[in-house]
């Protein structure tokens, strides 16, 4: 029986960054067809057999897509065109785009649900992403490293964004969701869990917030959430927060970034990381904090200005490498630690 597909798409253009963590590739059990054998009796007593096959799948006849064995898993495009329109009937891309250089355009049908890790990672003249209506997981780094996207657009069925999904987009600009969304929303210009408990990403390129903070009701921020941030000055956090990635990052290499107000203690082990922000120069800790964690400063080379509340119970080894003498002079050795332990 075939099945009329409407196709309402939503435009996305998107950008580059980091690699994700936490991607995590779910086995798929192949879906046998079912046949239905209906016996029709006729008046004059004559029987016929009528096949109708369930859920018949459209076979995926251009050659320029390969599929896994089940018809349904997109693993290799070997075509050369800059606007790529997916089948109808894939239901999962898996790495079947990494390191293409001639798409600029792609658009997904609404059969696609999932999007694995880093499927299209490194995308150099990727612009657009046009996804269908019942996609429902973008795995960590499926769109890393693509410079040309410059807005993403969260279709309002999205259940499930992983860690460094559009990590890197460097000329990211805006993040949108469709109204109706009920997992993910927008406000002040970064990307959170409809919640509010989770930051997954703030756009490197947006240019309208000198000063953010970081609401209360935060609990986890995503790895490169605001990696590479070129317009932020000064950060406030209201909440004791996690960086969600076990290396850290979440606030690494911001370009402009010159302060940053804890206003609540920090009690875990793995906080926000803000390495290699070449020009912060001041950091003021909550008292209360507990750790300042592994390569949490590393190589802020301008900080001059950090408190150390008497309540630290232990600094990472490497958390002040690269910073200035004037700063490494005043920590106290007691509390260096080479690793954590309960």
């Amino acid at each position: 029986m075939k099945r009329k597909i409407n196709v309402i798409m939503v435009s996305a253009v998107v950008a580059l960054a980091i690699s994700g963590c936490g991607s995590t590739k779910k086995e798929e059990t192949t879906k046998k067809e079912s046949t239905t054998v209906v016996e029709t009796t006729t008046a004059n007593a004559e029987t016929t057999t009528i096949e109708e096959t369930t859920k018949a799948k459209k076979p995926i006849d251009d050659k320029n897509f390969v599929v896994g064995e089940d018809g349904t898993d997109l693993i290799e495009y070997k075509g050369d065109e800059s606007v790529v329109e997916v089948p109808d009937g894939i239901e999962k891309i898996n790495g079947a785009f990494v390191d293409n250089d001639k798409i600029e355009k792609i658009i997904l049908p609404d059969s696609i649900k999932e999007i694995y890790a880093y499927s299209f990672k490194n995308l150099k003249n990727l612009k657009e992403v046009v996804f269908g209506q019942s996609i429902d997981l973008i795995e960590g780094g499926a769109f890393s490293k693509c410079p040309g996207i410059e807005e993403v657009v969260i279709p309002k069925g999205m259940n499930g964004i992983y860690y460094g999904a559009f990590g890197g987009c460097e000329n990211l600009k805006k993040i949108t969701v469709e109204e109706g969304s009920e997992n993910y929303v927008v406000d002040n210009e970064a990307l959170f869990s409809k919640d509010m408990k989770t930051l997954l990403l703030y756009p490197v390129k947006c240019d309208k917030n000198k000063k953010f903070e970081i609401p209360e009701s935060v609990s986890v921020i995503y790895d490169d959430a605001f990696a590479d941030n070129e317009f932020i000055e000064e950060l406030v956090v209201k909440c004791d927060v996690v960086d969600g990635c076990d290396e850290g990052g979440s606030c690494q290499n911001m370009k402009s970034l010159k302060s940053v107000v804890f206003e609540t203690a920090q009690t875990n082990k793995q906080p926000i990381s803000f390495a290699c922000c070449k020009k912060l120069e001041s950091v003021v800790l909550a008292d209360g904090t507990k750790y300042i964690g592994f390569g949490q400063f590393k190589d802020c080379k301008s900080l001059s200005k950090i408190n150390f509340p008497s309540s630290l119970e232990g600094i990472g080894e490497d958390a002040f490498e690269g910073c200035s003498e004037s700063i490494t002079s005043k920590i106290d050795k007691s509390l260096i630690k080479s690793e954590w332990t309960e």
